[in-house]
């Protein structure tokens, strides 16, 4: 599987998370993050914006830390820490695997955005 394709998968997988955990909660928060994750998987797709992936993966792992730290797990339900869980350890994936393509593109990849635009086959 290659690392666009793990990238896209865990950006699928933080808006569906993200809507999962607005009907749980009751909250329409969720759903902000859901719709950037969703517009940063159609960019990566359309356009190999892999800044955009590094973006949202940091932002989505400083959200997060920053609420463990300030807020801790007390009080959440089992199924909101484990839509919590999953969207700090799939954040932690977008950022990580964004911030590779980024690198390898910027090592010898093609494209004027020195790092967003990769061939299908560099991305392995």
């Amino acid at each position: 599987m290659s690392k666009k394709t793990i990238l896209l998968m865990s950006l699928i997988g933080l808006a569906s998370i993200d809507v999962l955990w607005a009907i749980e909660s009751g909250r329409a928060s969720p759903l902000v993050a859901s719709a950037a994750f969703a517009v940063v998987a159609v960019l990566v797709a359309s356009r190999n914006e892999f800044r955009a992936g590094f973006i949202v993966g940091i932002a989505g792992v400083a959200v997060h830390v920053f609420e463990l730290i300030f807020h801790g797990r007390h009080g959440m339900a089992a199924m909101e820490a484990l839509l919590f869980t999953a969207n700090l350890c799939l954040s932690f994936v977008v950022a990580a695997s964004s911030w590779s393509l980024m690198r390898r593109g910027m090592t010898g990849g093609s494209g004027e955005h020195r790092g967003s635009a990769l061939n299908d086959r560099e991305d392995r």
